[in-house]
């Protein structure tokens, strides 16, 4: 199977099948995805040029990672919001948590060749660059909570 194929079912399809769970409480998709996309796309133009490699290698440097800038990245912040606000758990063990699931799927996306890292880049680097946007998006949500009324 080809490593593009890889990308595009766990990275795209296998997460999008579990964010259609979110449809019944659609806030957390269409108030929080776009801005989630966005911090994820912001860390990757920075982290692709500067940091690590996606493969297959694309022309556009942000084209290999597009599958997951679009699936798995927003849709795990999706869920960290939804477990926040409607399950009640604390908001820095969920932001640790999906920090740690994330960086584990790209350890595990590291060893076996999908991508590669430079530039003194390791698995430290990679767990911050997951908590510091899952905490922006945190804090822009509870900025965000008090404009919008959630429904039920």
């Amino acid at each position: 199977m080809s490593i593009l194929y890889i990308q595009i079912i766990g990275g795209f399809i296998i997460p999008w099948i579990l964010g259609l769970w979110l449809i019944k409480d659609r806030i957390f998709l269409f108030a929080f995805y776009p801005a989630a996309v966005a911090l994820a796309t912001t860390i990757d133009i920075i982290g692709s040029n500067y940091f690590w490699q996606f493969y297959p290698h694309a022309n556009n440097k942000s084209f290999s990672s597009l599958p997951i800038l679009t699936g798995i990245h927003p849709l795990s912040a999706c869920f960290m919001l939804f477990l926040i606000y409607r399950k009640n758990i604390w908001p820095l063990p969920a932001i640790c948590f999906f920090a740690g699931l994330l960086t584990l799927f790209e350890w595990l996306a590291q060893q076996v060749g999908l991508l590669s890292y430079f530039n003194g880049w390791n698995i430290f680097w990679t767990f911050l660059s997951y908590f510091t946007p899952l905490a922006v998006l945190y804090l822009y949500s509870k900025q965000m909570k008090r404009h919008i009324k959630h429904p039920h």
